[in-house]
């Protein structure tokens, strides 16, 4: 390739462009100043790690597919989005050319799974990010996701493209009956329950979960009090080993989750950090990067004023736990102002009455304050993770299709002299928004891997 070549964003693969053909940075770089630039170098990648047909393992490093792939999809994680303990991974559809019959099944010659188990279940990692120039990474670990594909794999003849659906690792939890995790007995917290299932094998020393994410890939959060009536095998058939997580979150009001780079998190929800690790501008300020904001709210369907839930197996008024304040007319009072707001559930879990009403007046706590969210569309931002926290800018004022920077709109058939893709940005902000510095921390985070655009949804904090 000629070093003055033009790259079009849709013929774009990694290291496609010759390094001499590259502008080099002479200020070193982070992902912060990366994003600021005035032209990127947007890179992905999807890889593959296949199953032996002689013992079920992994093959011990990825495979390259990056090359074949046409459509590389949406990959899209929540937690506490739509309802409180509910962790999304939406899994990915990705699309491939088979023109030599690379992706079909693995009795087929030509097939990159020819001599392998099988097609299902194959994991399939995803990487993207930017590069400064000089080949180095940003973020240096760029990992997006890291997927299960499913049986559903369908062959489009007439153009020789195959669909590739592909699920979240939580769905080996969900496919996997809580009895068949060995060890658990009536003494145990539920750090100790969950790092009962991290080490869970099928007795022929083989790894259930751990073949999927590292055994160091685990976070998980020490807790103290005794789970109750989960000391007998048959206590646990009722459940899956994910419905046996959320139900151990419970007890601590934590959360469950799989992080962007395949790993398992188990722990409160309070955001990743105590200040905000990076920063969000609205276009009415200098090195912008929200194109839109979407959608604005205060969070009325996250308001609780009373707690309500079953904590004792017995079906008698005493098996429950309540926490808030009875309605007064009065204006103090969040009953009054919002109504009767209850949050219901179900768990037997709790060692103790003392322990359930301290859960029961957290939650409350916690969420008996209104607080904002809000939805929006931004640059690519390939290094955020749920949970962290930010703060945003965003003032009044309208930007018209111009070009800002001459810094995106990835899928233009608009490079510069070096084959970097630039901006075409038409946003526009509204007077009814208008904060500097607010604090938010990540609930949802959706990234289009084929136009390069991070779609955020954040709750105030």
């Amino acid at each position: 390739m000629p070093a003055n070549s033009t790259i079009k964003f849709n013929e774009f693969q990694f290291n496609a462009a010759p390094f001499n053909a590259w502008v080099y940075p002479t200020a070193p770089q982070n992902i912060a100043s990366i994003i600021r630039s005035t032209t990127k170098y947007p890179f992905r990648k999807v890889e593959i790690k296949r199953r032996s047909a002689t013992t079920g393992l992994y093959e011990s490093s990825w495979f390259d597919i990056t090359s074949r792939v046409e459509k590389f999809g949406t990959l899209q994680t929540s937690l506490d989005d739509t309802r409180l303990n509910q962790f999304v991974h939406s899994g990915v559809n990705l699309t491939v050319r088979n023109d030599f019959g690379e992706f079909n099944p693995e009795t087929d010659g030509q097939s990159l799974f020819y001599g392998y188990f099988t097609r299902v279940r194959t994991q399939v990692r995803f990487s993207a990010g930017y590069t400064d120039g000089a080949g180095n990474q940003f973020p240096s670990d760029p990992i997006q996701g890291v997927f299960v594909m499913t049986g559903e794999i369908n062959v489009v003849s007439s153009n020789n493209q195959v669909n590739l659906n592909c699920k979240s690792l939580n769905s080996i939890f969900q496919e996997t009956r809580a009895d068949e995790i060995t060890g658990i007995t009536s003494s145990m917290t539920a750090s100790d329950i969950i790092e009962k299932i991290r080490d869970a094998t099928d007795g022929s020393s083989n790894f259930l979960f751990r073949t999927f994410i590292t055994s160091t890939a685990w976070d998980i959060q020490t807790t103290t009090s005794i789970v109750q009536n989960l000391g007998t095998t048959e206590a646990l058939k009722e459940f899956s080993v994910w419905e046996l997580i959320n139900k151990l979150a419970e007890t601590e009001l934590f959360v469950a989750y799989i992080t962007k780079g395949g790993g398992f998190v188990f722990g409160d929800r309070i955001p990743n950090s105590v200040d905000p690790t990076f920063s969000l501008y609205g276009a009415g300020y200098r090195d912008p990067n929200i194109i839109k904001i979407t959608a604005f709210k205060e969070a009325v369907d996250k308001l609780f004023t009373h707690v309500r839930f079953k904590y004792a197996q017995d079906d008698t008024e005493t098996s429950f736990i309540t926490a808030g304040t009875s309605t007064t007319i009065d204006i103090r009072s969040d009953v009054w102002r919002y109504g009767r707001r209850t949050y219901e559930f179900e768990n037997n879990f709790f060692s103790d009455t003392g322990t359930a009403q301290l859960v029961a007046s957290r939650i409350q706590g916690e969420f008996s304050q209104l607080r904002s969210e809000m939805e929006m569309d931004c640059e690519f931002m390939p290094h955020l993770e749920l949970g962290d926290r930010l703060d945003v800018s965003y003032r009044e004022g309208t930007i018209g299709s111009i070009y800002v920077w001459d810094r995106y709109d990835w899928a233009a058939d608009t490079t510069t002299s070096d084959g970097a893709n630039v901006l075409f940005w038409a946003s526009e902000t509204s007077a009814t928004i208008d904060f500097t510095q607010k604090n938010f921390k990540i609930i949802s985070r959706k990234t289009n891997l084929d136009n390069f655009v991070t779609t955020l949804k954040l709750r105030e904090v």
